[in-house]
């Protein structure tokens, strides 16, 4: 038992404490005083206090000093690195050097050249080609051909002969219409001293030479006397004569004709005519 009683002592004195406390309310108000309190085992609130001493006066006051004002501490400026952004600058535009296309220039075809084929061989016997035969030379005459021939007129009778009558000076102006070498259609126009004829419809019927070509030909005919105006006489001329051609477009022409033409007592008297003259050819 006297164990257990030390036990509970060293217990009480080691868990005994003092205490000072102001007691502001209850009838300890404004009393300092001391507490012994004993704690019994492990239990912080089973316990039981003796009051040492206490004694009567003012609890101290407590002073609630106001907050000190914040402090602003300036922080120090922070670096923020930004990023550059890439700045884009637009190059100016680069020249561009065309090369002007090659002109190309046709060279011209070369010459030819003309080897002579050797003759073919036939059983060792040479077989020479005949040469090309020329092209045929034109020799159509000049389509239209335009005469002046001037000469002489006279009546003729036959009797007991040949008569003749005055010679007096005739000029002729003709025509002809050349086809071929040795046909063409002719028209003329003879005055005479007191007399005209006008000869149309008239053949030519020629040698066909190249130089010297002897011709015939006829045609119908209406004359008309100087006496008697408005009355013409249709009759018939024949003519015989020679062409000398200088080249295809120059000739010179002579002619006889023979022709019935009115006299002043209304009688058919022949007429012979002789001329000579040149003309030219067209187309």
């Amino acid at each position: 038992m006297r164990h257990i009683l030390l036990a509970a002592a060293v217990v009480a004195a080691g868990a005994a404490s003092t205490a000072s406390a102001c007691d502001r309310f209850g009838p300890y108000n404004r009393y300092d005083r001391d507490i012994v309190s004993v704690n019994l085992g492990a239990l912080p609130f089973f316990n039981f206090g003796v009051h040492v001493h206490s004694h009567q006066g003012p609890c101290a006051e407590t002073v609630v000093l106001p907050a000190p004002p914040p402090v602003y501490v300036q922080a120090p400026p922070q670096v923020v690195y930004v990023p550059s952004q890439p700045i884009y600058v637009q190059a100016p535009p680069q020249p561009v050097y065309m090369t002007p296309p090659p002109v190309y220039v046709p060279q011209p075809p070369p010459p030819p050249v003309y080897v002579p084929q050797p003759p073919p061989v036939t059983n060792n016997v040479t077989v020479v080609a005949a040469p090309a035969a020329p092209p045929p030379a034109d020799d159509r005459p000049a389509l239209l051909g335009i005469k002046y021939q001037p000469g002489a007129n006279s009546s003729v009778a036959v009797n007991n002969g040949l008569e003749f009558g005055d010679a007096a000076l005739a000029h002729n102006i003709g025509l002809e219409l050349r086809l071929t070498n040795w046909f063409a259609f002719r028209s003329d126009w003879e005055r005479r001293a007191d007399s005209y004829s006008l000869d149309v419809i008239g053949a030519k019927l020629s040698v066909p030479t190249k130089v010297l070509s002897p011709y015939i030909s006829a045609s119908l005919s209406a004359s008309q006397a100087d006496r008697t105006p408005g009355k013409f006489l249709i009759g018939v001329v024949a003519s015989a004569g020679l062409d000398l051609k200088i080249g295809k477009h120059f000739f010179i022409e002579a002619e006889a004709r023979y022709r019935v033409a009115p006299d002043a007592c209304c009688r058919e008297v022949p007429q012979v005519t002789g001329l000579i003259g040149a003309g030219v050819a067209f187309f």
